[in-house]
């Protein structure tokens, strides 16, 4: 795998005859957003492009430019290059993979700490808050203007993987790219008001369901929660309208690591989602232990297990590390 920059990414691009971008899957509003920004950019550069997702776009992102599709069968050999955005590995691409390996080029455009070695270029920055950093540098290189459609889907990205500027991970930078997003159009109140202030009453019913379920551990330091198929069924809800349900458990005074378990379809696995306030709480450590990663305050990993086997085995792991990182 070569590490490349933005500039060298974009030659990659420009001379490719017809380029897939992906992402991964559970998508968020980073790769929601970089995804149809790098899409329009592409288009706007009349570089022949496919922008696929097998999860259509949820609801609270249906703002966005119809950009992503989903998958379609094609011949082999149909794309020479494939972006794939926002994941360290191609274990959580949300296409299949055989598309992705089939390419010539892989390019990860990410900012998670770690890529394996799935891409033959690696174009990374884990010092930035989102990946739409990355995706505005790219457009920048390609000489792409910055349209309000692109604006508002880069916006998107950006507010959501700060935690709306809230995260450890905003910097001078991040509110630096907010102003120049807002002076190309950007529809800043209307992003934060469709993603934050416009929940459906089955997701409220959820949300109700899921804080039933918390648990407090190690003094108030850990915080756990859950939610099974059954809440799904009784509220009418989707695994889509629980995005940032986690942080609830975070926002609690006190609480130095917040983790969501979600019992995922079929039974016979869950989702384990970990928060953390700060640095001198890794939960990217923590999730490494069940197979996942992500970020030091924000990581997952998906395990083989049943919710009922996974939780009494979880808390004692749960409280053990929520005491041995003081925040």
């Amino acid at each position: 795998m070569e590490r490349v920059t933005p500039r060298q990414a974009a030659g990659l691009i420009r001379a490719a005859h017809r380029v897939l971008v992906a992402g991964h899957v559970r998508p968020d509003g980073d790769v929601l957003g970089s995804m149809t920004a790098l899409g329009l950019g592409l288009r706007q550069a009349a570089i022949p492009a496919d922008v696929w997702a097998a999860t259509p776009v949820p609801a609270r992102y249906s703002f966005l430019e119809p950009v992503i599709a989903l998958p379609c069968s094609v011949p082999a050999g149909t794309f020479d290059l494939c972006v794939v955005l926002d994941t360290s590995t191609i274990a959580r691409a949300d296409i299949d993979q055989s598309l992705i390996r089939a390419c010539p080029v892989i390019i990860a455009l990410d900012h998670h700490p770690e890529t394996d070695a799935y891409a033959t270029h690696a174009c990374t920055d884990p010092t930035v808050g989102a990946t739409a950093f990355l995706v505005h540098s790219l457009l920048a290189e390609l000489g792409i203007a910055i349209t309000p459609a692109i604006a508002n889907a880069l916006y998107t990205g950006l507010l959501t993987d700060t935690g709306c500027f809230t995260y450890s991970n905003t910097d001078r930078r991040a509110f630096a790219l907010a102003l120049d997003l807002a002076d190309a159009g950007a529809d800043i109140s209307g992003i934060a008001t469709r993603i934050y202030n416009c929940m459906t009453r089955p997701q409220v019913s959820l949300l109700a369901e899921m804080l039933a379920t918390l648990e407090l551990v190690t003094g108030g330091r850990g915080a756990l929660m859950h939610i099974s198929r059954t809440m799904f069924d009784r509220t009418g809800a989707t695994e889509t309208d629980m995005e940032e349900f986690v942080n609830y458990a975070r926002a609690i005074d006190g609480v130095a690591v917040a983790a969501l378990v979600t019992e995922l379809p079929g039974g016979r696995q869950i989702r384990l989602s970990l928060r953390s306030k700060s640095a001198e709480v890794p939960v990217n450590t923590l999730a490494a232990r069940y197979g996942g990663g992500g970020h030091v305050c924000a990581a997952g990993a998906t395990v083989d297990s049943a919710l009922a086997s996974f939780l009494p085995v979880f808390r004692p792991v749960l409280a053990a590390f929520a005491g041995a990182h003081r925040s």
